[in-house]
């Protein structure tokens, strides 16, 4: 704007009532039509800086069949951060390890252009505005929730067996990285990333200035450090079944705490030289406290840092993360909740909410991850398919967090906990992932990819309950990973432009928005 007011009133003037209609037709828009643009390095097929332009470009032509466009991934390690270049970022191949020496840093900060693609990035993003499409920029990922070391730890204390030498998280030469932990030295559990409390506030506090930088409109948070939840939980075994005592109600998640340390003073595991030393009992459920107060910390230290600005958080949360997790007992109904027995992120979104309500209020979308689903892993037992398992999951964020009659938490006098339900102020979207999904393996029979017919009845069954939103994975992954990597596309399958034209009619999106529009065009890789 410094630059604006130096020439002409009148260009201000025009500048800031095309910014406000932008952003008033948005804000009357109640539903969000997400896409995820995976980026990658300048060679890239599909997650360049010159497809993504070249993406802008066709929407400024046609007009988009969404409304929110998500630019993955941002390292959440984010020290080195400067103003004006995306060094280190993690964005468009612009990787820094997290091990890396002085000199390393100096010359990838020195890199002019990092400079020049942060300019043009810029660019394309105020483009995107232009057209009525929202920009957010997401941390984190599984590659960039993943610890090689830590997570074949992990996955050792769990009974798993880790092949010598080989990394867990993905290809040797892969990119990881995880998410720093503001919380003071004294609170963090023994197995975390490495970076101190001052380090992690830092980076947090550059993830918001990226944002700003860049013009984005928010920060999806995309938290999936499995291996935290693991590494560093409680195991129920010695206090399930109504042994605890009765507490006054309302029960608050710090009386829960209390009670668990009381008869869990210990976790599970302990760090030995970064070696976890016991097993994780699999037998009986746990609890993840430490990783529910990381989670916490993180969207904290976020909005703690966009202050009176106008950015905005959202997060990609896992399918099953709205289910109750501190409670003593389950009945088959899961009434009261359900069971945490590891290896996924169970109730964190719950957890967080019942925790502290204001932080998880923080969120402004909560976007469900509703896909890397198997048949074969049923959330009430037996065989169900990915409509009947996308419609469950979904049910259980609305019971549990979007709660038209919310209650507290109590303890009943046979002693069950009445897990709380919420209200949060956050939009619900559920996820679609375009054809195969990651999870499970791409040659077994469990796996569920998103057909034309299941797409349809998905939307249906959403659409009919007020849904605020829906997630795409992604842009090209048809062409990205389905095609190029597992050489297989079945003519069943719903294409990008199918999801978003569907969704963008079923949504109705408005006037602003081509629900028509063929982007991406089918088999678009320039």
């Amino acid at each position: 704007m410094v630059k604006l007011i130096s020439k002409s009133f009148l260009i201000i003037i025009a500048s800031v009532s095309l910014l406000w209609f932008a952003c008033a037709s948005y804000a009357n828009t109640e539903k969000e039509v997400t896409a995820y643009y995976l980026t990658d390095t300048a060679s890239s097929k599909y997650g360049s800086l010159d497809k993504l332009q070249n993406l802008a470009n066709k929407i400024t032509q046609q007009g988009a069949n969404f409304n929110k466009i998500v630019l993955s991934f941002v390292q959440p390690d984010l020290e080195h951060y400067q103003s004006g270049s995306l060094a280190g970022t993690g964005l468009f191949g612009y990787y820094l390890a997290p091990t890396s020496d002085a000199a390393t840093i100096q010359t990838a900060l020195s890199n002019p252009q990092a400079h020049a693609d942060f300019a043009t990035l810029t660019k394309i993003i105020a483009q995107l505005k232009e057209a009525h499409v929202h920009v957010y920029i997401a941390v984190g990922g599984w590659a960039f929730s993943c610890d090689p070391k830590l997570y074949a730890e992990s996955l050792k204390a769990l009974g798993k067996t880790v092949p010598e030498g080989q990394n867990m998280c993905g290809p040797a030469d892969g990119q990881y990285d995880t998410f720093p932990n503001p919380l003071p030295t004294e609170a963090r559990p023994p197995f975390e990333n490495a970076a101190t409390p001052a380090q992690a506030n830092a980076a947090y506090a550059n993830l918001v200035k990226l944002a700003q930088d860049l013009g984005a409109n928010g920060i999806d948070i995309d938290y999936e450090e499995f291996w935290h939840a693991d590494l560093n939980s409680y195991s129920l075994s010695g206090v399930l079944n109504n042994k605890w005592e009765i507490k006054p109600t309302p029960l608050t998640y710090a009386d829960y705490i209390a009670l668990l340390h009381k008869y869990v003073p210990h976790r599970q595991l302990k760090n030995n030289g970064g070696v976890a030393e016991g097993k994780i009992d699999i037998g009986n459920p746990g609890l993840m406290p430490d990783t529910v107060n990381k989670f916490e910390a993180i969207v904290k230290a976020i909005h703690g840092n966009i202050g009176e600005s106008d950015l905005k958080i959202s997060a990609a949360l896992p399918v099953v993360g709205a289910t109750p997790i501190s409670v003593l007992s389950w009945s088959a109904s899961s009434e009261e909740g359900g069971p945490w027995y590891f290896g996924n992120l169970k109730g964190l979104m719950y957890e967080l909410a019942f925790k502290d309500e204001t932080v998880a209020n923080y969120i402004d979308s909560l976007a469900v991850m509703s896909y890397d689903l198997a048949k074969n892993d049923s959330p009430t037992g037996g065989s169900m398919g990915l409509t009947d398992q996308v419609k469950y999951y979904m049910d259980q964020y609305r019971t549990w967090l979007k709660n038209s009659v919310p209650h507290g938490a109590s303890i009943s006098e046979s002693k069950k906990v009445e897990s709380a339900t919420f209200n949060l102020t956050g939009k619900l979207s559920f996820g679609f992932e375009v054809g195969r999904p990651a999870y499970p393996d791409a040659t077994s029979p469990n796996s569920m990819p998103l057909t034309k017919e299941d797409m349809k009845t998905i939307l249906a069954d959403e659409t009919s309950k007020n849904i605020d939103g829906m997630i795409m994975w992604d842009l090209f992954k048809d062409k990205r990973y389905d095609e190029d990597v597992l050489h297989h596309w079945d003519s069943s399958w719903s294409m990008p432009v199918d999801v978003l034209q569907a969704t963008c009619t079923a949504l109705k999106l408005g006037e602003n928005y081509n629900c028509s529009s063929t982007v991406p065009a089918n088999g678009q890789t320039s």
